[in-house]
């Protein structure tokens, strides 16, 4: 082993457990630097050393020097692979049984959290990870290997297997007295946003990526859907959601439930929230008549203004329920509808067989809702495309209504596991689906 150069660096061990990971139980201990010059103002920066197996007094030990990348491993980025290469080397070591992962506290290769979004912010307008980085005055890669080889001395490895692709990072070890016996390729999949980062740092950094790496694309997970209140009951949320522009959609859901369904007079509204289908729906059509039920007291408060202010408080009957325990059957209305309900029941299949009980096995039944986007990436653009002029609660109500949108595909197996027959289901626009069934 090694000496560790004299100078004034030093690195302390301060704490050490065992934590139980989906790949094993690693020893986990945290290594810190001794405050910048004897300043005890100055907070110490934390490095962590997480050990696998017997470590010590071996050579050609497993080893990958990790990086902080919070954007990646936090955030689960697209436009790198941190994570995928963070797992890689938990799961490869756990695999073997014996290595060290170091992950050092340098993000952004040394430039800091801040600094690494405004490099972003700078790869937004075209320029790759190489040159972001030299716009904002900072050289290719500011890292120091001086912490991973402290620990690797206070560990007792003799030498490393190091997992890396960068050849840089075997000379940065080497540099400072850790011999490394040899470089394993890593190959993980990417996906459309990290190739060209990926290929950048080949390209301008010298990275070695294993053969075909750069092809061995995988598609981003597919969002995941995350529930909201199953009742938005603020008069804060009342209201803005009543202020924000629906009119577009209203108009399109009253046409087109209309066109579907001429001949119905007696609707029942299903999450009417404050009033603006019915009010809709009886302002095409002076013989129509609706029952308008929310769970939200403080939606049918503002409904009730609506209504009043609109005229037709003789010819929409709200009623506070949940769809759940619906206290109308099959003879009671024409038409059974709702406008953006669904995402906000945990489980649509209790939608459903509302709707199913409501209008019965003849009944007609339209409904439309959000629907879900694939990529979250997606969502944001949705939210910007129909939202970028209301207040920041609205956007947020929209933003988390669109996490919690179903897929038309789960639209499709929802309903019929609740026996709703009959339905067909389509996406109807770019952020909505509908189902229809018309009477029989």
């Amino acid at each position: 082993m090694t000496d560790a150069p004299a100078d004034s660096f030093a690195l302390d061990l301060y704490a050490e457990a065992p934590v139980p990971t989906e790949y094993g139980v690693f020893r986990v201990m945290v290594f810190r630097e001794r405050p910048c010059n004897g300043d005890a103002s100055c907070a110490p920066v934390e490095h962590v050393a997480i050990v696998c197996g017997d470590v010590a007094d071996r050579e050609a030990v497993l080893t990958r020097v990790h990086s902080e990348c919070w954007t990646g491993e936090a955030l689960h980025s697209l436009k790198c692979d941190c994570r995928e290469q963070l797992d890689h080397a938990l799961r490869r070591i756990a695999d073997a049984g014996a290595g060290v992962v170091l992950y050092l506290r340098q993000e952004g290769r040394g430039i800091g959290l801040g600094n690494k979004i405004r490099a972003y912010a700078l790869q937004s307008q075209g320029h790759d990870t190489v040159d972001a980085n030299r716009l904002l005055g900072f050289a290719d890669d500011l890292r120091s290997y001086r912490p991973a080889a402290e620990m690797l001395r206070a560990l007792g490895v003799r030498s490393v297997v190091l997992l890396t692709n960068n050849p840089l990072k075997v000379q940065g070890l080497e540099a400072e007295g850790v011999p490394v016996t040899l470089r394993e390729p890593v190959s993980v999949p990417v996906n459309a946003l990290s190739r060209e980062y990926l290929r950048a740092k080949q390209d301008r950094m010298g990275h070695s990526l294993p053969a075909g790496m750069l092809e061995n694309e995988r598609p981003p997970a597919r969002l995941a859907r995350t529930l909201e209140p199953e009742a938005m009951d603020s008069a804060d949320e009342a209201r803005a959601y009543d202020e924000m522009d629906h009119r577009d959609v209203n108009r399109r859901f009253v046409d087109d439930a209309r066109a579907a369904n001429p001949d119905a007079r007696r609707v029942l509204d299903l999450g009417a929230g404050t009033g603006l289908i019915p009010i809709e729906l009886c302002a095409r059509d002076a013989a129509v008549r609706v029952t308008a039920v929310d769970l939200a007291p403080a939606m049918l408060r503002r409904a009730a203004e609506n209504v009043a202010r609109a005229g037709v408080t003789d010819r929409v009957a709200l009623v506070l329920c949940d769809v759940g325990a619906l206290p109308y059957g099959p003879a009671d209305h024409d038409l059974v509808t709702s406008n953006s309900l669904v995402h906000h029941v945990p489980d649509a299949r209790v939608m459903f067989r509302a709707l199913a009980k409501a209008a019965g096995d003849g009944g007609a039944v339209f409904v439309r809702d959000l629907c879900r986007p694939e990529q979250g990436h997606e969502v944001d653009a949705l939210v910007e495309r129909y939202a970028a002029g209301e207040s920041a609660l609205a956007r947020s109500l929209f933003h988390a209504s669109l996490h919690a949108a179903l897929t038309v595909d789960e639209v499709r197996e929802a309903a019929e596991a609740a026996g709703l027959r009959g339905a067909t289901v389509a996406k109807t626009s770019d952020r909505h689906w509908t189902l229809t069934r018309p009477r029989r």
